[in-house]
């Protein structure tokens, strides 16, 4: 261990989060909190619209298919090969 890392003080304000980045909502009420995140969400909503439209890789397929199958059946385990 350094010398430096060894006289490190802890941190010592739980509240402060380091994150590069905020939608600053810290100082909002909760209704207002909940209007910025419906806002985000419609935000988002818009700019990922066209990733419903687009067809699912066919891995995904296969894996969605496969559920389908078995979840009719109670009691049934899926047996799923190893990612590669």
């Amino acid at each position: 261990m350094l010398k430096a890392e060894m006289t490190k003080k802890p941190h010592t304000n739980p509240t402060v989060r380091p994150s590069g980045w905020s939608i600053g909502s810290n100082g909002l009420s909760s209704g207002g909190q909940a209007a910025v995140l419906k806002q985000l969400g419609v935000i988002m909503s818009n700019d990922y619209a066209h990733v419903v439209n687009e067809p699912l890789p066919d891995h995904l397929q296969a894996l969605l298919d496969k559920i389908d199958q078995h979840s009719s059946r109670p009691n049934n385990r899926i047996k799923l090969a190893p990612p590669s």
